[in-house]
């Protein structure tokens, strides 16, 4: 996502693989300019014509459904960026109250398969 005019005014390029504009010192816009993301962000939210959702709403819910559409949770929590899976594994747990039931019907079909 490249930004905004004045915050990459000052010679910023575009780092390898990001989305994110850098500084030639490599320091994130992000970091430098975040109500001018934020504003960008709100600016495609209208565009678009979808219904808003906050930044940090939209991360939960990616997290969400890929945890409720079987992607795994050390793959998610490297999306996230969370140091450690408990932390993922903690906030994400909702997501599959069923879980307990699913894997005691998967154990027990692979010990006693029917027919």
């Amino acid at each position: 996502m490249i930004i905004d005019d004045e915050c990459s005014s000052s010679g910023s390029l575009l780092a390898p693989g990001s989305l994110i504009r850098t500084t030639s010192s490599a320091s994130p816009t992000a970091a430098r300019c975040p109500e001018r993301v934020y504003q960008a962000f709100k600016r495609r939210v209208r565009k678009h014509q979808v219904p808003y959702l906050s930044p940090h709403g939209l991360r939960h819910t990616w997290a969400t459904i890929a945890l409720a559409n079987g992607v795994h949770p050390r793959v998610a929590q490297e999306h996230l960026g969370h140091a450690h899976i408990s932390i993922t594994l903690q906030t994400y747990s909702h997501v599959q109250p069923t879980m307990h039931d699913e894997a005691a019907v998967l154990v027990a079909n692979l010990v006693l398969p029917e027919g």
